[in-house]
């Protein structure tokens, strides 16, 4: 099946013409995984084993997968095993954007090569396809962290979440962590990055998506360094 990838365009007060949508046949992605410490690669046989009664049953390798990037509710994803040396190969990709991650929780995505191109972060972008090209990505453990309080207390507690959101959007994916009692939260394991964070309210968090946090008028935009351990307080708006 022959697809093209979707183009962003703004509608205005004058027409849009001369749109041209390359249609292409699914193409293959190969490459390697390269790691930038220990401590980032997949777990060993034993840890990615589910414990089961019957102690032979099958191992699960490790996998990465390309997630449809894409913020209007349809996620296309591919999955390739990751080989011993590192190796992988996408069978039947079709064109778009799409966000990389790894089926283990001890690494992230923190930059890749396609031929000629290098991007930082997660996001790869094969609108036009691959072009034959290896894709080569590296994978670290250096994890941020953000910690702080939630002006309100146990008013924040009862009625409050706190939101994270890629900053460039990927998608409809963000980090969700609860006020604790006393205003307290706490977001692990997180990539470095630039991100918006925001805090809604409970009952109203399935409302938005990374684009809706753009609307946020008290959003704040904070960078994360590899290893950062982050503090930030944040105030209920008015409208909470």
């Amino acid at each position: 099946m022959m697809q093209t990838a979707q183009m962003e365009i703004d509608v205005g007060q004058s027409n849009v013409e001369d749109l041209e949508l390359r249609a292409m046949l699914p193409f293959a992605v190969s490459g390697v995984i390269q790691y930038k410490d220990e401590r980032a690669k997949p777990p060993g046989p034993r840890a990615n084993r589910v414990e089961r009664q019957d102690a032979t049953a099958p191992e699960s390798a490790p996998q990465v997968s390309l997630e449809g990037a894409s913020g209007n509710g349809f996620v296309a994803i591919r999955l390739a095993e990751v080989q011993a040396d590192g190796s992988f190969v996408f069978q039947e990709v079709q064109p778009g954007r799409y966000v990389v991650t790894l089926s283990w929780h001890n690494g992230y995505v923190k930059s890749m090569q396609l031929g000629p191109t290098s991007m930082d972060g997660r996001l790869l972008d094969v609108s036009e396809g691959a072009g034959g090209n290896a894709l080569s990505i590296v994978v670290a453990s250096d994890f941020a962290e953000i910690s702080g309080r939630v002006d309100g207390g146990a008013e924040a507690a009862a009625r409050s979440v706190v939101l994270l959101a890629p900053d460039p959007p990927e998608g409809p994916r963000f980090d969700i962590a609860n006020v604790g009692p006393d205003g307290s939260f706490d977001l692990a394991r997180l990539r470095p990055g630039k991100y918006k964070l925001a805090v809604v309210d409970k009952d109203n968090q399935s409302a938005f998506s990374v684009g809706g946090l753009e609307d946020l008028e008290d959003a704040i935009e904070i960078f994360l360094s590899p290893g950062e351990r982050l503090t930030k307080n944040l105030k209920l708006s008015p409208a909470q």
